[in-house]
């Protein structure tokens, strides 16, 4: 069987291999341009204060917790793209 570059735009079944294609590559685009510059000291900031906080006590205080949750945030897991990329990937309903 032989086959051409326009057989991979033209097959039907080829489309959803280009649609995840697209989808991959603007969620990164996505991530790279939603980064500020300073985004890695201050997840290293946040690090630093964990450690500093586990070390003065045995027991995670309230400053763990507060200090934890910033970096959730900081990290990404409670922003915009992160939760619009949840839902895309999610199973349906």
């Amino acid at each position: 069987m032989k086959r051409s570059i326009s057989t991979l735009f033209s097959n039907q079944d080829l489309w959803s291999n280009w649609l995840g294609l697209g989808l991959l590559v603007s969620a990164l685009v996505l991530i790279a341009f939603s980064i500020p510059e300073d985004h890695f000291d201050q997840i290293r900031n946040l690090e630093n204060q964990l450690k500093l906080s586990e070390s003065n006590a045995p027991y995670h205080t309230v400053k763990w917790y507060d200090t934890t949750d910033e970096l959730n945030t900081t990290i990404g897991q409670h922003s915009k793209v992160a939760s619009y990329l949840k839902l895309l990937s999610s199973k349906p309903v």
